[in-house]
């Protein structure tokens, strides 16, 4: 059935390589003209669906490249790619393009998106440069890719950028997410995940697989851990296999997972007199930004160091904070973080059901939220989630966020900080876990609708 819905999403074949968006998430056509305009003048011809639906990020690998195929075979020579993600945007651009990158460059040309082919003509004016890679996804190289190297075009990120090669530990719902944006920015990426299927996926979108994290670390000068907690953090970095044994001197380690903050200085101390550099970077975002490429990065390590992985970590975000320079900072910023975000998610659950059983219908509650004061990605996620009844498989384990907001309780009692709000949404995710352990954070809803006896469908 979602493979229908996004069929029936799917708003035209459009002529060019990658469509730029404004920030409220509708294409912006000025700039598309423009980048069109560009590749053409580079002797581009390819073209490249687009699809706008947000019942794409629930689709698996194997369902979205059959969809791509198909839709690529309506049209002679279309290049099977299709997107989408909140906000509307390509894997491959760090964030948002606005029509501002292109107001000393407007082509006067109508741009056919009905599906026919796009000529080559005369070399025309030159795009002013935006922060677009010019390789877009794995396997998809056009003239684009081989045009001019002088920097007139669309630039890449940078000479150490392009030397780099990284690497990733943990192929789940997020670190999936990294790779496939790493991949799509032109880094050579290897990869690992226990997951037999996961790794195939890994294959299937373009990347290096291997044995284990020290096979990783051989063929890595930067590498992504993101996985569940801090002891398989410590597995993966110093086990017998792990990246310590292999990684050359002076590769860098990036710790996105979600930790405990005396873990992530345990891991920096082990790193001291290796020769390897740790960047301690959790990340905000969830499964949208982790796919989309927008998350929000609270990185700690010195500066020099920030400055070699921000090539790496440019890629798979939208926005890096610097938060520290010490191992252990950017994890306590996470656990204040998560104190706010699992407040904002209970207070959001109980607001359905408070709904649901005065009888207000979940479009109006979805409307009005959305739009208020109260309106942000964590409560549009979470209602349109509950009011479409999608409780499992959206890529929002419920386990996740009951692990981060036992680090943040954990802090707190440390430092003696008393968090109220933080302690009830702890217990709602705690009855949520209990009960449906493989339910997404949503699910938690569920139990207090069985408590009142009443639903919230949109």
């Amino acid at each position: 059935m979602r493979v229908e819905k996004v069929k029936k999403d799917i708003h035209g074949i459009v002529p060019v390589m990658i469509t730029p968006f404004h920030e409220d998430g509708n294409i912006d056509w000025d700039g598309l003209e423009n980048l069109i305009e560009w590749y053409i003048a580079h002797g581009a011809q390819a073209l490249f669906a687009v699809c706008q639906s947000s019942e794409m990020q629930f689709l698996s690998l194997a369902e979205r490249r059959d969809l791509a195929i198909s839709t690529a075979k309506q049209i002679d020579g279309c290049i099977p790619v299709i997107t989408s993600g909140e906000p509307l945007q390509t894997p491959c651009i760090r964030q948002p393009v606005t029509s501002r990158l292109f107001n000393d460059a407007r082509p006067n040309f109508s741009v056919p998106c009905s599906g026919q082919g796009v000529s080559t003509g005369p070399a025309r004016r030159r795009v002013p440069a935006c922060e677009i890679p010019r390789s877009f996804l794995t396997g998809c190289r056009s003239a684009a890719t081989s045009g001019p190297q002088d920097g007139n075009g669309p630039p890449r990120r940078g000479k150490e950028g392009i030397d780099m090669k990284a690497g990733v530990i943990g192929l789940g719902d997020m670190g999936s997410g990294l790779a496939k944006n790493l991949i799509a920015n032109g880094f050579e990426t290897s990869g690992f995940d226990l997951s037999e299927t996961r790794m195939a996926d890994f294959s299937a979108m373009g990347g290096v697989t291997c044995a284990g994290p020290a096979e990783v670390g051989s063929h890595a000068d930067a590498v992504f851990v993101m996985v569940m907690n801090g002891d398989q953090a410590k597995s993966v970095i110093f086990g017998e296999s792990g990246l310590a044994s292999t990684m050359s001197s002076g590769g860098i380690i990036i710790l996105t997972a979600t930790i405990k903050p005396s873990e992530a200085r345990e891991i920096g101390a082990g790193l001291e007199g290796s020769g390897l550099r740790l960047v301690d970077s959790p990340v905000s975002g969830g499964f949208p930004g982790a796919q989309g490429g927008t998350l929000t990065m609270m990185a700690a390590a010195p500066d020099e160091l920030m400055s070699a992985a921000r090539p790496v970590m440019e890629a798979v975000s939208g926005t890096i904070h610097h938060v520290g320079k010490a191992a252990g900072e950017g994890q306590v910023m996470k656990s204040c973080l998560q104190s706010i975000i699992g407040s904002i998610f209970s207070a959001t659950f109980e607001a359905a059901a408070l709904a649901a059983k005065a009888g207000v219908s979940g479009q109006v509650v979805y409307d009005v939220v959305t739009t208020s004061g109260a309106g942000c990605g964590i409560t549009k996620t979470a209602l349109e989630n509950i009011i479409d009844r999608k409780f499992e498989g959206t890529g929002s384990g419920i386990g996740t966020m009951h692990k981060d907001l036992t680090i943040s309780l954990d802090m707190a009692e440390e430092l003696g900080v008393p968090l109220f709000t933080a302690a009830t949404a702890m217990q709602i995710f705690h009855q949520g876990k209990s009960k449906y352990p493989h339910g997404d954070n949503w699910i938690c809803t569920r139990i207090m609708e069985e408590i009142v006896g009443a639903e919230l469908h949109r």
